[in-house]
Parts: C-alpha cells; sequence; structure tokens
C-alpha cells in the first residue's frame, strides 16, 4: 500500500506547495511594501526578499500541514465516512496550527496572571476547531459551490481584522495579529487550491520561493539587517519571533535561527549575554573567547563638588518633608509646555536635570533601581526606606492598588514594604488584563498626600505613584476624548496637571523631586505604549528638584536614575552610600565634570550604556549594536557603531562585564 498509496499525494503536494506559496506572496505583498519604503536602496530591496520569502516558506509550511492531514484524512476515510474524513481533515489542521499560535499568543506576563491566560491557549484552539466543523459540515451538505469563496471572504475578514489591530494598536498584541493573519494564510491557502489559477502562476510563486532562499539563509547577517530586526510590528518580522520562541530546544530564551543569540542550543547556559566564567573552557557568551573582555576606558566617578548656594540649599533641605511625586510613564518632553500650567512652573522654579535615564522601561525594574542606588539590586540591598528607618526616619508611600500588588510579585525584593507606612488607593483594576484599571487616582491620591502632610507626624520621605498617566489608553471620564492617538495622553496629564495643583501649592513647606520611571512610545518605532527597549522615548525621563530657597538651575551632564538614591539621601541630611551612584546635587553648577563611571540599564529585549554623551543600546537576541551621540543626536536617529567601532566595543565590552556581576 505505501508506494502505490503514496503515488496520488505526490501531485497533490507539488499542487499544494504552489497554492501555498502563492498565497504566501499575496499576504507577504504588505510587508515587502512597508518595508521598501522603510529601508531604502538595496537593502529595502534584499529586506524586502527576506521578508517576502518568509511568507513563501510559511505558505509552504501551511501546505505541508493541508497534505499531512490529507495524508491523515486518508487513512481515516478507508474505516469511516466520507464526512467524517474531511471533518477530521479540517479539524486537525485548525487545531494543530491554533494550539502552536496561542500557546506563544497568551505566555506574555501580564496575560498570565488572568484567567483569560490560564484557559486561553486551550480555549481558542477548541473554538476554532468547532468552527472548522460547522465549516466542513456546511460543506459536506451541499455548499461546495461557494466553498472558495466561503475561504476567500473568511481570509479576507481575518486579514481586515488584523490590519484593523495593527493600525489600532501598533505594538500590542502582536502574537494575536500574527494568529489572525496565519488562520488567514490557511483558509487562502485552501481557497488558492481550489481556485482554477494557472499552473503556471502557482508554479512562479513555488520558484519564488527558491529565490529568496539565499537572502533567508543569510538574513540577518548584516547590521542593516539587524536594525531591520529591530521593527517590532512587521508582521513578517513577528513570524520570525515566533519561529525562534518554538526553535529553543534548551529553554534559555534564545534560539539559534535568524540572528537569535545562541550559538549551542543544546547548552542552556550558552548565549549571548550569558555569565562568561574565565577559564572554564566554554565561550559561554557567544563571543569567540573564553574569558570575558576588559574594556580599557576609565569608568571614574563625576569629579564634582556643589557650589556653596547649592551645599547651603541642601543643608536647609533636611528641615523640610520630602516629597517624591513619580509619574508613570511621564515622557521628558511633556516638562515645560503651557498646556500643563502646573508642571511648567514647577520646572522654571526647580533644578532641572535635562539627560536623566531610566535603567528600564519596566517599572518593576526601574524603580528598585533608582530606590537603592544600583541598576539591578540584590536581595540585600538596602533601598531608601530602609536606609531612613536606620537612621530614624519615617516613610510613606500612596500608590493605587493595581501599582501594589504589581510590586508584590518581587516578594521579598518588593522595595513597597521597607515603608514605615502604606496607603492603597483603590481602583477597578481586578476587573480588567494584567494591572489595568479605568478610574482616574490623581485626585485621592494627592488628598491622601496632603493628609499625611498635615498629620500630627508628617513622614520624612512621602513617595507618591501617579498611575493616571500610564493608563492614558485605559481611563475612562468626562472630558476625555476616544481611544486613539497620542491627544488621549496629553488630556490625561491635563487632568493629572490640574490634580497636582494643591501639592505643588506647598512646594515652599516641602522638598519636591518629580520624575517618571519610565516613557511612553506614543507611536514612535510603531509602538504604542512600552516595555522590553530602551529607546529614547522610553527611558529618557524628567527630573525636577525644588527645595524651599532653592535658585532654578539646569544640569545637562548625562546621568543615570539611579543617583537619586543618594540624592533623596542628601535631602534627608545622610551622608552618601559610597556603593551607589552619587548624589545629583553635586552636578548643580558643576563644570567639566568628567565622562563619569557610566550607567548600565537592562530590559528584556535591550540593554544600555550611558557613557558622557554616548549611548550604546544592544540587542543581544538580534546582536544588534548601537551608539549614539546624545547631546548632538537626542532622538537617536543616527547610529555611529560603525563610525566609530572602537568606542562601541569598549563600552559594549564594559556592559557585558557589568552584566556577569551578581547583583
Amino acid at each position: 500500500m505505501g508506494a502505490a498509496a503514496a503515488r496520488p499525494f505526490a501531485p497533490g503536494l507539488l499542487k499544494l506547495l504552489g497554492s501555498g506559496s502563492f498565497a504566501g506572496f499575496a499576504f507577504g505583498a504588505s510587508d515587502v511594501f512597508r518595508a521598501s519604503l522603510a529601508v531604502p536602496g538595496w537593502l529595502g530591496v534584499s529586506s524586502a526578499a527576506a521578508l517576502l520569502g518568509l511568507w513563501l516558506w510559511f505558505g509552504q509550511l501551511l501546505a505541508v500541514v493541508f497534505w499531512a492531514a490529507g495524508l491523515v484524512a486518508a487513512v481515516i476515510k478507508a474505516r469511516l465516512p466520507n464526512r467524517a474524513a474531511w471533518h477530521v481533515l479540517l479539524t486537525f489542521l485548525a487545531g494543530a496550527v491554533t494550539l502552536l499560535l496561542a500557546r506563544k499568543m497568551f505566555s506574555g506576563g501580564g496575560i498570565r496572571r488572568t484567567h483569560v491566560g490560564n484557559w486561553g491557549p486551550w480555549v481558542l484552539p477548541l473554538c476554532v476547531v468547532l468552527g472548522a466543523w460547522v465549516t466542513a459540515r456546511l460543506v459536506v451538505r451541499g455548499w461546495a459551490r461557494i466553498t472558495r469563496w466561503a475561504f476567500i471572504g473568511a481570509a479576507a475578514v481575518l486579514s481586515l481584522a488584523a490590519g484593523v489591530l495593527d493600525s489600532w494598536a501598533p505594538g500590542d498584541y502582536l502574537y494575536l495579529h500574527v494568529l489572525l493573519l496565519a488562520l488567514g494564510l490557511a483558509l487562502a491557502t485552501k481557497a488558492v487550491d481550489l481556485m482554477r489559477l494557472p499552473a503556471i502562476a502557482k508554479r512562479g510563486a513555488l520558484a519564488a520561493s527558491l529565490l529568496t532562499l539565499p537572502s533567508l539563509v543569510a538574513f540577518p547577517s548584516s547590521r542593516p539587517a539587524r536594525e531591520l530586526l529591530a521593527q517590532p510590528t512587521w508582521a513578517g518580522l513577528q513570524l520570525i519571533d515566533y519561529a525562534q520562541f518554538h526553535v529553543d530546544f534548551d529553554h534559555d530564551g534564545h534560539s539559534p535561527l535568524f540572528g537569535g543569540g545562541d550559538c549551542n542550543d543544546t547548552n542552556a547556559s550558552v548565549f549571548v549575554g550569558a555569565p562568561e566564567r574565565p577559564g572554564d573552557g566554554q565561550d559561554s557568551d557567544c563571543d569567540g573567547l573564553d574569558d570575558p573582555r576588559v574594556s580599557t576606558l576609565s569608568f571614574k566617578p563625576f569629579h564634582a563638588e556643589a557650589d556653596l548656594a547649592a551645599r547651603q540649599t541642601a543643608e536647609r533641605a533636611r528641615h523640610y518633608p520630602t516629597v517624591v511625586i513619580l509619574v508613570d510613564a511621564l515622557r521628558f518632553d511633556r516638562i515645560g509646555k503651557p498646556r500643563f500650567p502646573n508642571l511648567a512652573q514647577l520646572a522654571q522654579e526647580s533644578i532641572r536635570f535635562s539627560h536623566v535615564y531610566a535603567t528600564s522601561a519596566t517599572t518593576l525594574t526601574s524603580v528598585p533601581a533608582m530606590m537603592s542606588g544600583l541598576a539591578r539590586p540584590g536581595t540585600g540591598r538596602d533601598n531608601i526606606a530602609q536606609s531612613l528607618a536606620r537612621a530614624g526616619q519615617s516613610s510613606c508611600v500612596i500608590a493605587p492598588d493595581a501599582i501594589v500588588e504589581h510590586f508584590q510579585q518581587l516578594g521579598l525584593r518588593d522595595p513597597l514594604l521597607s515603608f514605615s507606612s502604606h496607603e492603597t488607593i483603590p481602583t477597578d483594576h481586578a476587573a480588567g488584563w494584567g494591572v489595568g484599571d479605568t478610574v482616574s487616582t490623581s485626585d485621592q491620591i494627592t488628598a491622601a498626600a496632603i493628609d499625611r502632610l498635615d498629620s500630627a507626624q508628617p513622614p520624612d520621605l512621602l513617595w507618591l505613584h501617579y498611575f493616571d498617566v500610564h493608563q492614558w489608553d485605559a481611563l475612562e471620564g468626562p472630558g476625555l476624548p476616544g481611544r486613539g492617538d497620542a491627544s488621549l495622553y496629553d488630556a490625561v496629564l491635563e487632568r493629572m496637571d490640574a490634580s497636582l495643583r494643591p501639592l505643588l501649592e506647598r512646594r515652599d513647606r516641602v522638598n519636591l523631586v518629580l520624575l517618571a520611571d519610565h516613557g511612553e512610545a506614543l507611536g514612535v518605532r510603531g509602538v504604542r505604549h512600552h516595555a522590553n527597549f530602551m529607546f529614547q522615548e522610553l527611558t529618557h525621563i524628567p527630573l525636577l528638584i525644588r527645595m524651599p530657597g532653592s535658585a532654578p538651575a539646569t544640569v545637562d551632564t548625562p546621568v543615570s536614575s539611579t543617583g537619586i538614591f543618594n540624592t533623596l539621601r542628601a535631602l534627608r541630611g545622610l551622608e552618601p552610600d559610597a556603593t551607589a551612584d552619587g548624589s545629583l546635587l553635586a552636578l548643580v553648577g558643576a563644570k567639566d565634570v568628567g565622562e563619569g563611571p557610566g550607567f548600565e540599564g537592562f530590559d528584556r529585549a535591550q540593554w544600555s550604556f550611558l557613557y558622557g554623551q554616548h549611548r550604546l543600546l544592544y540587542m543581544p537576541q538580534r546582536q544588534l549594536v548601537e551608539l549614539y551621540d546624545v547631546a548632538q543626536d537626542p532622538f537617536e536617529h543616527k547610529n555611529q557603531a560603525e563610525e566609530n567601532p572602537r568606542l562601541a566595543s569598549e563600552l559594549l565590552a564594559r556592559l557585558f562585564q557589568l552584566r556577569n556581576e551578581a547583583p
């Protein structure tokens, strides 16, 4: 039976491969067009070819799945009625593809903590299987004439849904986007197979897949190609991420495919960015060397001391309570704008730090870093609340319940547990996904802060976590525009600015420190919100410090948010902690302070290192090195890694060295 049964399927396989290639060609046209527009010249053409190849081969993969399902159906058909065989065929195909995609789609940390994240990977494929079963019954009952149009229509609807999703939420729900396109491609492949297309069309698409194979194999061998991989919203690039997710046999989070950063996929301790142990005979970080590289540059602290007036102001500051106003996801470029008058007035009266960078675009890593003075604080590290307690001073944190519960994921490393007292503002976040809420809490936080300051024993340090701006795309209420573009972000910030006014009116009786934990993308690089990356719009944060009697000043020295720790210690009259980055107040009025010690930052998809006016960005899973002059190029448009390879190499070596050190 083997040879005889295989012969009818051989031409069937070639036909399906041609259909899958043709459907993949049609679906890849969008990515090809976008890549050609975004990347000029030959790179655009070669990148487009690689993206087109991805879609062609993905279409062929689905064709093979169809063919394999046909084999299974043929075996079952010998024992079951024809109707049951086709039911099995369609449901097997739909269930297998959806199950693989759903596994990745529901793997995010936020959705995993919800009920949807628990049952979604199983319920979604079940729903698709049921839909496939119903479709099969309709086909068997005599709807064969419109079958091809039903497939085409369903594929068009799914593709349109993916396009609407991409426009409505660029950068979000990426694997839902891929799921819709994959199902659409599967239906399109079947529709093409049912249509009477000329054989040359299918054969031409199949030949195109072979022509694009060289570019697909080489992709991404060059730096520009790796830069293309940094674009997070193209569907074809999500196919790469999807492939890397499944081809990671040692489960270390890295893949050998498409520059995924794993040079040994059988050893979970070997990948780009892994700790390198000298003399162990193993290249753990995939740099071709056994021992870690050591940079030859000097990373000494700033040689600066605040001028006399600044020191006298800081000396007086210890007699006033210190209020930290942390505005979650506040962009640095919103400070000083007339639309936000209270923030603008505070900026005019404050010491304004113009180049402060967070150590992460993720709250759970950024806030502990600024509270402890280290980019990656260990479990035994004192944060600002603990250091104040050791000095006999009190502290209080006021935050929405969504933030409090979010930090509880850190367990014993939760910095909020260290405060002397806590006040939690209720929201409706429990009814949503992840840490989201739809109600404003700014007025309640300000009112609670004023009550604390007016109490018989106000805290020496009052830490306020404002959350409305973070929820700009989810808040509901009168006066807010509908969900859409960045105008909603500014509308929410405008309302929060008004909420801050009663607190800012007390600025002559308290020390005020206003900052953000990270920024917000608002459509830059096709991303709507934040997380995982370290780009300028996500980690360049505002920092304003106003003390009673202090004169306005501007500090342009690029610094890290880890300096907040010793800055708050200085405001509370404590000596600096020598194991952490120095107080930022020492830079007020200082000249020629040097390059400084260098400041590292780490997020899941990207790392950073700030050295003087240069900032290095590194994607370990893409092995992409970017170097920017933040003084001359504040929005990081011109990558100087190839123009200044020595500096890029030295900073990367230092970054790897810091990454190797234990937290």
